[in-house]
């Protein structure tokens, strides 16, 4: 159970109660609820405050799930990219002979195809 929704119950209150508490919609209370977003730090010692509680006790993690491992997929990618290709970037140089360096388009479209993907069905490359 999410800690806010916990620490409200706890003190007997319902969790949307907190909506008109904060001027809030319930809806935002909702998202809080099941760790979509967090109250801001004013509404976490807000909420801290009326409970009697701990702000760090109230707060969890956000990160949903799996992004930890598309971050690891999009690395492993860039590695393996790296290793055959020699670089993430390539070097463009300029009508006036200025050179720079820019992400090679290759990785990009890679990486980014592996982001897509995740986020269409939650797949990862192996």
């Amino acid at each position: 159970m999410n800690r806010i929704k916990s620490a409200t119950e706890e003190k007997g209150l319902k969790s949307w109660m907190l909506a008109p508490y904060l001027n809030v919609a319930p809806g935002t209370v909702s998202s809080w609820n099941q760790n979509k977003s967090q109250p801001t730090k004013e509404q976490f010692a807000d909420i801290a405050s009326l409970l009697e509680s701990n702000q760090q006790e109230l707060a969890v993690s956000t990160v949903p799930p799996g992004h930890m491992q598309l971050a690891e997929a999009m690395k492993k990618a860039a590695t393996r990219f790296e290793k055959q290709h020699g670089s993430a970037y390539v070097v463009k140089v300029s009508k006036n002979g200025n050179e720079s360096k820019t992400l090679n388009p290759k990785l990009k479209a890679l990486l980014r195809d592996i982001v897509v993907r995740y986020e269409k069905d939650g797949t990862l490359p192996k």
